[in-house]
């Protein structure tokens, strides 16, 4: 079955920079985290002969509570959720002189990692299996020609379907932020919710009707 969104798990001045200014924006995987993983594509920038490599991750999973704790930026943090085909248009309107590629995360086994079993243009969408779970998308820009630190890509409003906020901040300030978000430039319509996923309200009820049939 064909994924319908893309999610982006960051923190409230991305999206503010993203909502405000129209745009989203790829930076150098230089900085992170997972050095297996930016190990690969600065290899691959140096055997291409690339003088910019940027990136930009989504992932194609069902929110998950490790999603939350991991990507986003505790009471900071929110998820936006894509229309992908939407948002992917966008990227095939970038000028001639980069290359965006957009493709799912192959994860393999380190036994897998040899000259008989991977392609070069695989190679910056290759992560170790450990990272399945993730189902990333990745976003990446590529030039032999333009040095770029990064590289801005305009999207429209009605490319997201919804921004979901993380579980750990308080009610008021959910309200604060929704309102924000609400008067921003064609974001009056977006829709803006706080993630149940550490405390769902039905799942709550549901538990107590069992319990109380059990006694």
């Amino acid at each position: 079955m064909k994924t319908k969104f893309l999610r982006r798990y960051t923190n409230l001045p991305f999206l503010f920079d993203m909502l405000q200014n129209k745009r989203l924006t790829l930076l150098d995987p230089e900085k992170w985290e997972d050095k297996n993983d930016s190990c690969f594509i600065k290899h691959y920038k140096k055997e291409k002969k690339l003088k910019t490599l940027l990136a930009l991750c989504f992932t194609e999973a069902d929110e998950t509570f490790n999603h939350w704790k991991v990507f986003s930026d505790g009471s900071n943090g929110v998820c936006i959720q894509f229309k992908k085909n939407a948002l992917l248009k966008h990227f095939s309107k970038a000028d001639d002189s980069i290359n965006i590629r957009t493709e799912k995360v192959k994860y393999k086994p380190i036994k897998d990692i040899d000259n008989n079993k991977i392609e070069l243009l695989d190679v910056p969408f290759i992560k170790r299996l450990p990272y399945k779970d993730e189902k990333e998308f990745r976003i990446i820009c590529e030039s032999a020609k333009k040095i770029l630190k990064y590289k801005h890509i305009e999207i429209s409003s009605n490319s997201i379907d919804r921004i979901i906020v993380n579980p750990w901040i308080s009610e008021p300030v959910f309200n604060s932020i929704k309102r924000t978000i609400n008067v921003i430039s064609d974001c009056n319509e977006l829709k803006v919710y706080k993630t149940t996923i550490i405390r769902n309200k039905q799942w709550e009820n549901k538990v107590a009707a069992i319990v109380k049939q059990l006694l």
